[in-house]
Formats: C-alpha cells, structure tokens, sequence
C-alpha cells in the first residue's frame, strides 16, 4: 500500500499511556472484527522509537562474516537489507550505524525522512551514490534498484524501513555481513504483535486538522508546564503531514 502514516513521539517527558488518540476510525476497542481488521486509536507511544534499539556487531565484515549480536532498530535493518549503490556489495555494520544516528537526528527535529533523506543519510556514512535499503518508488530513480551503477538492488522494502523504526525488527546472531557479496534476500524479521499500522484517511485527515493529533502534534501542546509538540505524523514516503 502506498498510504501507511506512522506517529513519531517528540517528547519524553509525557506519562506513560496517559495520552489517547480516540478520534482515529475505525477505533480499536469498538470496531467490528468481521470487516474492520485494522483498529487506528490509541495511545501515543510510551518512549520515543530507536531510544531502546541494538546496534548491531559482527565479526569484521570481511568474507564470509556474520553479526555476533541480536541487533534492533533503522541500523540492524539497513544491514540486513541493503547493498551500496556503486559497488552493489552489502554495507556495513559501521556505516548502517551512522546513517541509523543522522536519520534519528531528523526523526527527533521532526523533519522529513524521505528517500532523499535517507540516501543522503547512508551517502554521508560512506556508502556510494544510489545507496538505499530499498528499491526507489520515485519515478526515473536508479537508487536501491539493479538500474543502480551497482548492478544489483536492495533487498528491503520502505514500508519495512519505516516499521524498523517504529516496530520490532531484529536481525539475528549469524546474519550475512560480508561487504565482499551482495545480499541476495532479505534478513531479519518483525515481530508484530503489539504493533499498529496506521493509515492516511479522512478520520487522520479530521484528527490532523483539529482533533487529537492536531492537539498533539502543536508547538503550543503544554504538558508539566513545558510548552513543546509532543509528536510528529509521517505520511507515505516520510512527509510530515502534522
């Protein structure tokens, strides 16, 4: 789909399941099960994303290497599943972990993180141009895709990059990492349990407008006598819509 949103916590100092969002359709707790599968309202998330992600180690990079940790987060993600854009080999654990620190760095000033973005971001760690952890969905776009000066495409896909963030993904113990080879598939997996896809639409539209999320998301939200926003709302491809 080409329609996710995802909801970014600013602020740390809110109470933890203290602030609900109870103007998204259809609402979780009172939706009808048979044809209403994905419930939208909740709450704001308890900790900012990436706060509490693994970077991931391994054992040189070199031939043949592999992680040596269980690894979470943007960086474990980008590992897993990205190869450079100009030698068409997978990155690097290092360089997967300084994209990871720029990309945060955007995502907490609550600005866009958008392919652009996020090829700047792996370019500045030292990967080659067209680097992406995923094939580009801008049209005439060579960067992630095997049109790239590398030869070979990128193995992950921007729905997944931006879950990496706001969800579970671990790359296990025993991954590939060898910057000799390109990745041939994806690494990794998610664990969706507690996680909540949500979507642009007219209730997120109305919420963004003039409901909770408009109330959230202003310069002017004030919680403990501190004036500040207390979130950011992505759209599909990492616009700010807030």
């Amino acid at each position: 789909m080409a329609n996710e949103a995802y909801i970014y916590r600013l602020r740390t100092d809110l109470g933890a399941g203290a602030f609900q969002i109870t103007d998204l359709l259809p609402n979780t707790s009172r939706r009808a099960f048979s044809y209403q599968s994905y419930g939208q309202s909740g709450y704001l998330p308890a900790a900012a994303p990436g706060v509490s992600a693994t970077n991931p180690t391994d054992d040189g990079g070199g031939a043949g290497g592999v992680t040596t940790n269980d690894s979470t987060g943007l960086a474990a993600y980008m590992l897993g599943n990205t190869n450079d854009g100009t030698s068409g080999q997978q990155i690097t654990a290092a360089q997967a972990i300084a994209a990871e620190t720029t990309l945060l760095g955007a995502f907490a000033s609550g600005t866009q993180v958008t392919e652009t973005e996020i090829e700047a971001a792996l370019v500045g760690a030292g990967c080659g141009a067209d680097t992406l952890p995923f094939p580009s969905q801008i049209p005439g776009s060579v960067s992630g895709t095997a049109s790239s000066a590398g030869g070979v495409a990128s193995v992950g896909t921007r729905n997944d990059f931006y879950k990496a963030l706001f969800s579970s993904y671990t790359l296990p113990t025993g991954s590939v990492s060898d910057a000799t080879v390109a990745l041939a598939a994806a690494q990794g997996s998610f664990d969706d349990d507690d996680y909540r896809q949500l979507y642009m639409s007219g209730a997120m539209n109305i919420s963004l407008g003039q409901g909770d999320l408009a109330t959230f998301c202003s310069t002017t939200f004030s919680y403990g006598g501190v004036a500040g926003a207390a979130a950011v709302v992505y759209g599909p491809g990492g616009l700010v819509v807030s």
